[in-house]
């Protein structure tokens, strides 16, 4: 029972995060609306406001059969994905035998995943997001860290930043956005030196088969979701350490 409760809201948590993310990406207010009236969920076609039978996470996507209750057009199934995939994630963190406080670990994951999902679809981490997440990173270190994971941390972001500015000098572009040094920086006071290495590890790893998948596919891409590997490598570090 306390298993699906906790998926539950991590469901709900996911379709929060999934609603604000569209509105992140076309600019909008994330609080109110043009009549300065408290923002509410509405369909992304025909911007009829939601109500609230409309708004429980799986249920209603599944009871709707993916349409808009008022347009009948479909809903993106990308609602249901981040729904279920918060889910799964707040199960995995109550079943972790890791010792860092739900209360630490709820909020950073969530932004963290937030940031994922923004950085698969547009390459791009919301300063807001990354605002919320450094200073979350902070608050773990404070409790839980030692000195040696602001020591780890610093060195292993110098490291990438020196890294990118070689590397963008080379292919004469951006190669690494600022975003995702800040990430590496929040993740490296997050977790441990050892986790730290194994996130980063698995995340460069996961980027390489992607980038090299691709070419080989014939669909040659320059860059990939670098939060999204960091995110991944993150959450699997956390549940094998």
């Amino acid at each position: 029972m306390t298993l699906f409760v906790f998926f539950y809201f991590g469901s709900i948590v996911g379709s929060y995060f999934e609603t604000t993310n569209q509105r992140i990406a076309r600019d909008d207010n994330l609080i109110f609306d043009r009549n300065k009236r408290f923002l509410r969920s509405q369909c992304d076609d025909c911007k009829r406001e939601l109500s609230w039978l409309d708004l429980f996470p799986i249920f209603s996507f599944l009871f709707l059969r993916s349409k808009c209750r008022y347009c009948k057009k479909p809903i993106k199934i990308d609602h249901l994905m981040s729904e279920l995939l918060f889910g799964l994630i707040f199960c995995l963190l109550i079943l972790s035998d890791n010792s860092f406080n739900l209360i630490l670990t709820i909020p950073f994951f969530s932004i963290l995943f937030a940031i994922a999902l923004f950085d698969y679809k547009y390459f791009l981490i919301p300063k807001i997001y990354l605002q919320f997440f450094i200073l979350i990173s902070f608050f773990s270190f404070y409790f839980e860290g030692s000195l040696m994971n602001i020591i780890f941390a610093s060195v292993m972001t110098l490291t990438v930043f020196v890294a990118k500015q070689i590397m963008d000098r080379i292919m004469k572009k951006e190669t690494l956005g600022n975003g995702d040094l800040f990430l590496i920086f929040g993740l490296g006071l997050f977790h441990s030196p050892i986790e730290f290495s194994f996130a980063l590890l698995l995340a460069s790893s996961l980027g390489i088969v992607i980038f090299a998948l691709k070419n080989l596919m014939k669909n040659p891409i320059d860059k990939v979701p670098l939060g999204t590997l960091l995110a991944i490598g993150s959450i699997c570090s956390f549940s094998f350490f």
